[in-house]
């Protein structure tokens, strides 16, 4: 099962945003046009707890999805209510899919949730990769038990899929091939994470606690303690 936080309902106000101009005249853009990288100006019009924002950008196909993972660089401590309704935002784009059909939940008035997977944007510096986004097979369940066979104090290696405000989500692999998404909180990170976090980062993890009851995989990037 994938660790990965519900996204919760829209706040109902919207705003009004637009592309910036030369002239400073509104003007709109269609997704077709735009490209990996632009740069826009708008409006945050939603606010999904704990998932991002919705801003508007003068697109009439959709809203722009800002993920709480990309509000700026490193781990994302202040959470989607750090923005309020209103708020003018300078983004760049990260995904475009005009195609795109994800069906995330409440409608808005472009017909879609914020996160129509039409159009996502960034706040960060640097580079524009990501890795795929993880996508858990819910065709069968995922299985903790081989976590449990890992000696004491064993490292694995992981990879950072998702982050909340509160925690970031690493994928961990069992020697027998398993993997799990298990969740890294805040109050575990050590060394450099806070400042270096961002989807794709590989991260070396130890298994903090198993609770099987929940199906959490509690992870630490903290050394034990020495005896």
């Amino acid at each position: 099962a994938s660790a990965a936080a519900a996204v919760g309902a829209p706040l109902p106000l919207r705003g009004l945003a637009a592309v910036s101009t030369a002239a400073g005249e509104a003007a709109q853009v269609r997704l077709a046009d735009l490209h990996l990288g632009q740069q826009l100006d708008g409006t945050v019009v939603q606010i999904y707890c704990p998932a991002g924002v919705a801003v508007e950008v003068g697109c009439p196909e959709s809203l722009g999805f800002l993920e709480v993972e990309e509000f700026g660089d490193g781990f994302p401590f202040e959470g989607p209510f750090s923005f309020k309704i209103g708020d003018q935002v300078t983004v760049r784009v990260l995904d475009v899919d005009p195609d795109a059909t994800l069906d995330a939940g409440v409608p808005d008035a472009h017909g879609d949730h914020g996160d129509s997977g039409r159009l996502r944007l960034t706040r960060r510096s640097g580079s524009l990769e990501r890795p795929p986004r993880y996508r858990a097979d819910t065709s069968k369940p995922a299985r903790l038990e081989p976590f449990q066979e890992l000696p004491p104090g064993s490292w694995l290696e992981g990879e950072v899929v998702r982050m909340s405000n509160w925690a970031a989500y690493v994928k961990v692999v069992a020697p027998c091939g398993t993997a799990f998404v298990g969740i890294l909180h805040d109050a575990e990170f050590a060394g450099a994470f806070a400042h270096e976090a961002i989807r794709g980062l590989r991260v070396r993890v130890r298994v903090l606690e198993i609770d099987t009851e929940c199906r959490r995989l509690l992870l630490t990037l903290r050394a034990p303690l020495e005896a």
